[in-house]
Formats: structure tokens, C-alpha cells, sequence
């Protein structure tokens, strides 16, 4: 398998190393900090490019663009049997493989590889050391090659493959408190305490800081420390299993050896136990039956069958059959699966080949102190404070805030997130692909009748007729026969018993005979439901009966391909158009009986090709679907949002038509159209045909001719597509394809899958790999989309999906993002508020503190031309006072209760963005200004005499005037930016942070009016004149209403264009909306 990494090779140069150690130590270290945070940087400047062959280490650039860096480890290896055969893929020049290993501890990642050519200093071409047998094996070398391993062979492979555990290193507390320390953020923050200490004697503010950052670091530490704990309580593995050391015979049990289940490699043959066991690496089975429970990867909480991977014989000039992980995940017992139980067939144990183990795996300060004449360390010391005014304490609270609050909201709607970061992105869908079934609608039932099939007349018979599964462990009783236990001569892992005519549900006490019912059939091999195939079967034996039968359902059109044509009635295509159209769910049925000659043993070893052909139609099994109650509000709710829905279904088109027209896809007077593809032949071009679906709902059409058209003539195509535009009535359309015509799309008109997957709506008989596929053409469209179905058919789509939401009774599974316990469509309205909530609160912290940065850049920059400087208690009341409580309360808004048509913002980059942040920056420069002049302009006003011994010279009329006015404008911007409604509610139901706002207002004017000389000694804070407390708090109004009328009258309107291109007419525009009258 090839990876498409750039990998350089590097050997220490001595001569650079001793210099930058130098200027590391010159530094006090910072370099090595610069080292630590851009490691590919310490490499290029104390290494020299050299062969890979001479390496000491080597820099892999991978696809994401990232760096990592490992010391080259070469390990001579001796090549496992079935790699011996490809042993040109993992030599190099005809030397000996070497395994090369590049770790990246931060994340956790381990990438074991090969150089394909190891002269060169770069190589971009890398064969990956396979962990284990996912790829390029024969299905039959399962059987015949992996007979059990020796110790020495089983040694060999230890060393290509590692341990079968996952290492989760559990750092002390002391290391992640330092390493954690190290973070850029902190980092500056250290920097900034120590100037403020040292520089200023700001005591008590430096001692506010260190301990909010200490409390974020020690909350990250707890959180890393749990996580890690807890990750490694579930890799650890200190189990035991059963191996196969021999094949002589692998029903005698001195065959096997209980060994760690660290110690298996792949290729190791081990014997599952009956009654279930965990999974601890990935393992293909070859005998017997297994039920898993897979919740925990695909999220789907129902169990499912799992059976022997095929070995069907082959012909000796055909290719051999080989194991596709993705095509036999039927046949794939995965590692961290739970297997409920185990069924033998016959005597025979429960064998699987283990396939893969689980280790993979300044200028204007400067300017100005010079021209004062101030000193060259007065002139570092407020150059550098400038930098940390940058950067608030609660950074890092705050970029996080919002997801955390929605994270716990949606957590008591019963919807758990994996990946906190997607909730933003959830607020930006506008398109969601919806799974029919069983989500939009309830469980099936059955309509209380089969339609079956009687030469050529079709009858409605029998009623639902009572049946259960036994599995063979609950008629079990110790001393009996295979006859006594079951009424049956061999081992049957399944009975299915009629207990239409009394209740054979009780389990018979241990020791006790069941009592029989008369009617059995046992079920010998099972071949599960695949989605490529559209089908499953089953090989059964009658109670009683010496011969064997075969039984399929499935997809009707597939199962009648299958039958023979004369048992398929004339009217069946009528019949099933006619139950699909009203919305049925409708599987067909076949049968045939075996030779009478096949034994029991030859039952077992029949393939699923020999079985499934020259059937008997025996008729349709037809169920009926109702609709839940929350799905037509909750479609309802998204169209009026202007969010598309689209169906994504397995089911057939007709009744996929039916859903969406019944829940709210599709108006009642809207026309379908249904796509086909006809493929290119010999004498005809690929054709593609639109035919109008006859079948609308509260209207009377005539269906319309088809519509055809050559590929080849792309002109034409947007004619034919615009032929379904612009109808009488003014209705609109959609577009509904299944699988088939999606696939011949794909292959030969790709470029008209943008064209018709706009307006499609309708996606039927799609396999999981479609499904992801068809993800993907709308997100190249430009669309964010979101996916909802199961973790099992759906898992791809649901991880491609911007935001993928299974629906599942697990609480988490890694199927998706987003996890529902609530089975119904309700998630999707939930996530989207919650997104947009959370998206919005993200946008408003980062203007809050965009103009946090500004207000205070502009105040100190005042005050540095006066010589002045803000003192200790005014940093603390901005930062700690009134900006940490911004952070951590401004995300608690709840979500808006529903959905609007306007869409949040979804780019820092947006012109309405820029413009607010941009406007509000210069009102807050120009309030403050026009404060300063105001004071200076006042009789009683004195300048600043500087006190040289005095750094900050805080004990003045301008400090004082400015610390006042720029608090409100804090306040001011954080009211502002907490915006409600649309998509949050308003600020005053956010109990805490409002009321906070309000007392934070009510304190601020209350040091004004009602001063306390304790207070103003500490703070060094001017009594002005009682009117020019009213003067400032006159600028604050006027800068609340200016403020105000840009946030609600420009942004509401969203008039970016008028940001584009300012006239004096836009102008007059906004005024006259807020005055609302003509000017």
C-alpha cells in the first residue's frame, strides 16, 4: 500500500548545533522553546540534507502538510511467508527491508514504512509495513496457509507487526503541568507577568493572572489525565485466548495454547468461546457463527449475524479471490467489538485468522518616549507592555465557551458529540440527507396479509402467523444427543418454531427435555442481508424432513432476476408499483429445494452462487410505514429555513416518491422527475431520459412525454433540464435517481451530476459507498452538509458529512461525529440551533475581544503621550473584572427556538464582520479622543507633572477620565455583541451574564458618584467635577447609540454590498431606516 508523504533525510551538523545551542542559551532558552513549537525548524538549522540511507533523522511532511520528525530506527526484517511472495515491494535495491518508524506523540499516531529508494535525500513513495492481512490475500490461504504458528515464526512476526496493544503513555502530573505550560499562549502570558512584576510592580494584577492561568492549566491537565486514564483503561488488555499451535486436529484440545492476548500476530488461528468474548484485534472467521454487538463502531445498537468468509473453488486460470476488508466486513469480527455469542456448526470450534492487531496502527511608543526625552529603560518597558495588551487572560476560556455550553445542552436533549469542533460547523448546514427508514418513519409493520403468487392469479391469504427464534444454547440439557435436545440429527444454529397454536417461548430448565412443538425448521447456514447485493438467504431443514430448502428475500427486481420466468406472474411489476406508490415496503420471497442427494456437510460448504439462482417466486411480503409525528414539523421546519432535504435511501424509488411527498419533501404540487441512464453501446451514445412520475398528490396531471438527449451535446442538456422549469402552474420540480443511474452518472456523464443533483431530492436503492459518494458532490458543490441515519449502512456518509448525527441507544460510537439516543428527526432541528448558537457566540467573543484589544490599545497609547500609564486596579477591573466575566457567561445563551431562513455568518473574512469591527474600532478611538480634548478643554484641569520615580504615573485627570470611559465602552461592545434573536435568545434571558452587565454598570457609576477614598487611593484615581461625571457618562451614551445603529440597522439588513461600494445614498438609506421616515 502506497502513502503519499514527502520524507527528507538529515545527519546532525556539529558545527550548527554548537551555534545554536549558543544562541539558545543566549536567549534564556527561547529558541528551544521556538524548536519545540515548529520542530521541522530545528532540523533545518542544526542538520544537513543527506541520503535516507545515511539519515541519523528524518523529516515527513504528510498529507495534511504536517511536519514530523523521527530518529531513524533501522531494523533489519525478515518477511512473514505471505509477503514473501511480494518481497519486491519491500526490498530496496535488492538489500534487505528495513522498517523505518515515524511517531508523533502529540497526536498519538504511528506510521511504520518502507523507502522505496534510500540513496536519495528525498523520497516521496513509501511502501507502508501492512498490519496484518487486509490486504492482497487469498480468501483460501485463510484455510489452507494459516494453520497455527510455532514460537519462533510467531517471534518473526512479532517484530513486523509489534505487540497486539495500543500504548496510551500516562504522563505524571508534574510533566503535564510543564508541557502544558509550554504553550505559546502561556508562554506569552509569563512574559507579560513578568514585565508587569518586575517593570511596574503590578503585584496583585500578575497574581490574578497566575492563578486564572494556573486554574485553565490545571483544568487542562485533569481533563488530558482523564482522558488518558480512561483511553488506557480501555486498550489495556490482560486477557487470555486460545490458539492454534498445530493442524492435526483442531478438535483435539491439546491443539491449543492459551497465550496473552498481547502476544497474537496476525495470521494466528484462535477459538472463540461459545458464550462471547471481547474483541481485542480484527480477526476474519472461518468456522462458525457469530452474533456482535458493533455499537461501539458503528453506532448501531442492534447485534448482528456474522458467518464464515467465503472460499468458493477457482478455476486455474482465474485469479484467486481476494480478501477485501470493506467487501467481507460480513465475515470481520472487529477489535473492540463485543461478541455476544458463538454457534458451532457440527463439533467443529470456532475458529478466525487474526487479520490485523491493534498496534497500527511598537513605533509609535518608541517614537514618542524619544521625543520625551524619557529614559532607554522606560523606552523597552512600554514598548514591550504594548505587545501583551494584545492578548486578554481569558483567550482561551473564551474561543472555547460556546461550544461547551452547547456540548451540555445538547447532552440533555440525548445527543452526545465526539468532536466538539463540529458543533460550530452544524450551524452552517444547508443541506441535510435524511436515511428513510427508521427515522422519517416507524417500525415496520405488517399489513396483516402476503401477497402471493398462484400461477398467474394473485391471492391475499393467511394472516400473521406466531413464530420465534431459538438459539440452540437455551435447549441445551446435559448427557442428551443432537437428536434429543433438538428433534434434529445434526447441529442446527438457529430453530425457528410456529407458535401460532400455544406458547413455546418458556426455556426449558437445565436438565429438562423442551417439549417440541410439532412444526420446526432449522436454519444451517445463514448468508447476511448484504447492500451490494440487495439480498440474503438461508439453507433450512424441515423437522422431520430428509432434504434441504433455500429461501431469499429481498429487493423484489433483484429477487425476480434471480427466479425462474415462469413462476414470476404477469402482473407482478403491476403489483409492486402498485404498493410501492402508496408507500409500502415491499420484499419479495423465492425458494427452491435442494438435491436430494446434497448431505448435511456438502449444506455447509455451498457457496452463495450455487444457491441463489433457478428460484420460485413465492410473493411479495409487504409492511406497512407510518409516518412519526415529528417528521413533517421538523422538514417543515428546515424548508422554511431554506435548508434542502434530500432522501438517501435503499428502498425502491416509488416508495422513496411516497415518503417524501407524505412527510414534506415534496409538495403535493411539485412533479417528480426520474433520471435514467441508458449505458453506451456499439451503435448508440450514452442517453440520458427524463420521464415525469405520474403520481401527484392533491393535483391532476397528464404525464408528460420523455425528454432525451445525447450526452455529448451539453447545450442541449440545459434545454432539456429547463423544460422542467418554468410550468403553467408554477410549479416546481425534483430530480429522482437510484443507485444505478447514479453510478452510470458517475461513469459515463460525470459532468452532469452537479447539473442534476441541485434540484435531485430523491436518491433510491444507493449502497453505503454511494451514499458517502453522493456526500461528496454536495460538498463540492459548496453545500455544508449534514447526513442522519445508522452507523451500520450509513457509517462512511455519516463521516464525510460536515456534521453526521447517528441514531443510536449507544451514548458515543466513532460512526459520527454526533451520537442521538432519540430516534427520530428531531436531532437534526436540535443540532442545527445549537450550532448556529454556538457560531454566533463564537463570532461575537472574537469581536469583543478584537475590540477588547482596541479599546485598551487605544487607552494606554493615550496615556503614553502624556507620560502616563493605566495603574494596577484599572488592569484589573478591565481584565478581570469585566472581560473574564464576558468570556464565561457571554455563551450561555440558549438556542432561538427555531429556525430561520437568514444564515449566520460562517467566515472572519466576511464583509459584515469586518465592517462592524472596523467601524467600532474607530467610534471607540473617536469616543476616546474626544474624552481627552473634552478634559483638557475643562478650567479646572492641570496637566500631568511627571514623577520620575513614578513609572506609571497613574495619579491623574486623564488616567482617571480615560479608565472611566473606556470601562464603558467594555461593557457597551459586550452588550452589543451578545446578540439574541434570530438565533439565540435574548440577552436578559441570560440571567447571569445580563444581570452581571447591569451591576458592572451600576459599580462603575457608582465609583463616580459615590466615591470611596479607599478605592481611589488604591485604584490612584482623580476626584474630577461631579458635571463631567455626566459628561463622560453623555459619551457613553452617544457611543451605546452609535454602536447600536450599526449593529441593528446595518448588520440586521446584512448590507454587505453597501460596505463594498459606500454613496452617500446607502447612507441616507440607513438613516432613513432607523429613523423610519423619508429624510
Amino acid at each position: 500500500m502506497c502513502i503519499n508523504m514527502e520524507c527528507f533525510g538529515y545527519r546532525r551538523n556539529v558545527p550548527r548545533t554548537i551555534a545554536f545551542s549558543i544562541v539558545g542559551v543566549l536567549t534564556l532558552g527561547f529558541l528551544f522553546l521556538v524548536f519545540r513549537w515548529k520542530p521541522n525548524w530545528e532540523i533545518k538549522l542544526m542538520y544537513e540534507r543527506c541520503s535516507l540511507a545515511e539519515a541519523d533523522v528524518l523529516l515527513v511532511r504528510d498529507v495534511h502538510q504536517r511536519w514530523h520528525t523521527a530518529p531513524v530506527r533501522n531494523e533489519p526484517i525478515e518477511l512473514p511467508s505471505e509477503k514473501r511472495r511480494r518481497r519486491e515491494d519491500y526490498c530496496i535495491n535488492g538489500s534487505p527491508s528495513v522498517k523505518v518508524t515515524v511517531e508523533n506523540s502529540d497526536v498519538g499516531e504511528k506510521v511504520e514504512f518502507v523507502p522505496n529508494d534510500m540513496t536519495s535525500d528525498r523520497n516521496k513513495n513509501f511502501k507502508v509495513i501492512e498490519q496484518g492481512l487486509e490486504e492482497n490475500v487469498p480468501c483460501a490461504d485463510f484455510y489452507r496457509t494459516f494453520t497455527g504458528f510455532s514460537e519462533k515464526e510467531q517471534q518473526q512476526r512479532r517484530q513486523i507487526y509489534g505487540r497486539n496493544e495500543i500504548f496510551v503513555e500516562l504522563k505524571t502530573i508534574p510533566v503535564l503541568i510543564f508541557q502544558e505550560a509550554l504553550n505559546p499562549f502561556y508562554v506569552f502570558q509569563i512574559y507579560s507577568v513578568c514585565l508587569w512584576i518586575f517593570g511596574y510592580n503590578y503585584i496583585i494584577f500578575s497574581v490574578a493572572i497566575v492563578v486564572m492561568s494556573l486554574i485553565s492549566i490545571m483544568a487542562t491537565v485533569y481533563n488530558t489525565r482523564k482522558q488518558a486514564t480512561t483511553l488506557r483503561k480501555m486498550v489495556r488488555s490482560e486477557g487470555k485466548v486460545r490458539v492454534l499451535r498445530a493442524k492435526d486436529n483442531v478438535d483435539d484440545d491439546s491443539v491449543f495454547e492459551l497465550i496473552r492476548e498481547t502476544d497474537l500476530v496476525p495470521g494466528d488461528v484462535i477459538q472463540l468461546p461459545l458464550r462471547g468474548s471481547q474483541m481485542s484485534c480484527d480477526a476474519v472467521l472461518i468456522s462458525g457463527n457469530c452474533i456482535v454487538n458493533e455499537s461501539m463502531l458503528t453506532g448501531e445498537s442492534v447485534p448482528i449475524t456474522k458467518t464464515p468468509l467465503p472460499n468458493p473453488p477457482i478455476p486455474l486460470d482465474s485469479p484467486p479471490m481476494m480478501f477485501n476488508p470493506e467487501n467481507h466486513k460480513r465475515h470481520t469480527l472487529f477489535c473492540g467489538t463485543q461478541v455476544i455469542q458463538s454457534r458451532r456448526i457440527g463439533k467443529k470450534s470456532v475458529l478466525a485468522v487474526v487479520i490485523r492487531t491493534a498496534m497500527f496502527g511598537f513605533v509609535y511608543v518608541i517614537t514618542i518616549k524619544i521625543l520625551h526625552k524619557a529614559t532607554v529603560k522606560d523606552i523597552i518597558l512600554k514598548a514591550l507592555d504594548v505587545f501583551t495588551i494584545a492578548v486578554s487572560p481569558a483567550l482561551p476560556a473564551a474561543l472555547t465557551i460556546g461550544m461547551v455550553f452547547a456540548q451540555q445542552r445538547l447532552r440533555k436533549r440525548n445527543i452526545y458529540c465526539i468532536s466538539p469542533q463540529r458543533i460550530n460547523v452544524s450551524g452552517m448546514l444547508d443541506l441535510i440527507c435524511f436515511d428513510k427508514y427508521p427515522y422519517i418513519w416507524s417500525i415496520y409493520r405488517w399489513n396483516g396479509h402476503l401477497s402471493f403468487f398462484d400461477g398467474h392469479r394473485r391471492r391475499n391469504s393467511w394472516g400473521p402467523a406466531g413464530s420465534t427464534n431459538v438459539p440452540v444454547n437455551q435447549m441445551e440439557s446435559e448427557g442428551a444427543t443432537e437428536s434429543e435436545r433438538t428433534g434434529f440429527s445434526h447441529f442446527m444454529p438457529t430453530i425457528v418454531m410456529d407458535t401460532s397454536n400455544g406458547n413455546n417461548n418458556d426455556s426449558p430448565r437445565k436438565g429438562m427435555m423442551p417439549v417440541l412443538p410439532a412444526h420446526q425448521i432449522g436454519v444451517i447456514r445463514q448468508f447476511t442481508f448484504s447492500s451490494n447485493l440487495k439480498r440474503m438467504s438461508v439453507i433450512t431443514q424441515t423437522l422431520g424432513s430428509n432434504t434441504f430448502d433455500v429461501f431469499v428475500k429481498g429487493a423484489p427486481e433483484i429477487v425476480a432476476s434471480l427466479c425462474l420466468e415462469e413462476s414470476i406472474p404477469d402482473n407482478f411489476n403491476d403489483a409492486l408499483k402498485e404498493h410501492t406508490m402508496n408507500g409500502l415496503r415491499v420484499l419479495a420471497m423465492a425458494w427452491k429445494p435442494l438435491a436430494q442427494n446434497v448431505t448435511y456437510e456438502q449444506a455447509q460448504g455451498l457457496e452463495r452462487n450455487d444457491i441463489e439462482c433457478d428460484l420460485q417466486l413465492l410473493g411479495l411480503l409487504i409492511m406497512q410505514n407510518t409516518l412519526k409525528p415529528e417528521t413533517p414539523p421538523v422538514i417543515e421546519e428546515l424548508n422554511n429555513a431554506n435548508i434542502r432535504t434530500v432522501m438517501v435511501t435503499g428502498d425502491n424509488i416509488l416508495t422513496a416518491i411516497h415518503v417524501a411527498r407524505q412527510c414534506g419533501m415534496i409538495g403535493p404540487s411539485e412533479l417528480v422527475v426520474e433520471v435514467n441512464v441508458t449505458p453506451p453501446s456499439r451503435d448508440n451514445k450514452t442517453k440520458v431520459t427524463y420521464t415525469l412520475n405520474d403520481v401527484v398528490n392533491a393535483c391532476s396531471r397528464q404525464p408528460s412525454p420523455s425528454h432525451e438527449f445525447s450526452s455529448k451535446n451539453q447545450e442541449e442538456v440545459a434545454l432539456t433540464l429547463e423544460d422542467f422549469h418554468g410550468n403553467s402552474d408554477g410549479s416546481t420540480y425534483h430530480f429522482a435517481l437510484d443507485g444505478k443511474t447514479f453510478l452510470a452518472l458517475q461513469e459515463y456523464t460525470p459532468h452532469l451530476i452537479p447539473k442534476i443533483a441541485v434540484k435531485a431530492t430523491i436518491f433510491a436503492r444507493m449502497s453505503p459507498d454511494q451514499k458517502a459518494q453522493l456526500v461528496e458532490v454536495f460538498q463540492d458543490m459548496e453545500y455544508y452538509v449534514g447526513m442522519c441515519g445508522d452507523g451500520a449502512n450509513d457509517c462512511g456518509a455519516l463521516k464525510r458529512a460536515h456534521a453526521g448525527i447517528s441514531l443510536s441507544e449507544a451514548e458515543a460510537s466513532v460512526a459520527s461525529p454526533f451520537t442521538s439516543r432519540t430516534q427520530n428527526v428531531e436531532c437534526v432541528s436540535r443540532l442545527i440551533k445549537e450550532g448556529r448558537a454556538a457560531l454566533v457566540a463564537s463570532f461575537g467573543v472574537f469581536k469583543y475581544m478584537a475590540l477588547y484589544s482596541m479599546i485598551q490599545f487605544t487607552s494606554v497609547i493615550i496615556m503614553n503621550t502624556i507620560d502616563s500609564f493605566p495603574s494596577d486596579f484599572m488592569f484589573m477591573y478591565w481584565d478581570i473584572a469585566i472581560t473574564t466575566i464576558v468570556a464565561l457567561l457571554v455563551a450561555r445563551n440558549h438556542a432561538y427556538p427555531s429556525i430561520v431562513a437568514k444564515k449566520p455568518l460562517t467566515s472572519l473574512m466576511d464583509p459584515a464582520l469586518l465592517f462592524s469591527v472596523l467601524t467600532n474600532t474607530v467610534l471607540q478611538f473617536g469616543v476616546q479622543i474626544a474624552g481627552y480634548f473634552l478634559l483638557t478643554m475643562q478650567p479646572w484641569f492641570t496637566p500631568l507633572v511627571k514623577d520620575r520615580d513614578d513609572i506609571s504615573n497613574s495619579y491623574c485627570y486623564e488616567a482617571t477620565s480615560i479608565f472611566f470611559l473606556s470601562s464603558f465602552q467594555y461593557i457597551i461592545v459586550a452588550f452589543l455583541f451578545s446578540k439574541g434573536p434570530p438565533f439565540r435568545k435574548p440577552i436578559y434571558t441570560n440571567v447571569l451574564f445580563f444581570v452581571s452587565l447591569v451591576l458592572l454598570t451600576i459599580y462603575t457609576v457608582s465609583m463616580m458618584f459615590f466615591p470611596i477614598q479607599a478605592v481611589n487611593n488604591y485604584g490612584e484615581l482623580m476626584e474630577l467635577e461631579t458635571y463631567y461625571y455626566f459628561v463622560i457618562l453623555g459619551l457613553a451614551v452617544v457611543h451605546f447609540a452609535l454602536a447600536l445603529l450599526l449593529e441593528v440597522c446595518y448588520l440586521a439588513d446584512q448590507c454587505s454590498p453597501w460596505f463594498r461600494s459606500v454613496t452617500l445614498y446607502n447612507c441616507a438609506g440607513v438613516l432613513e431606516r432607523a429613523c423610519g421616515k423619508p429624510l
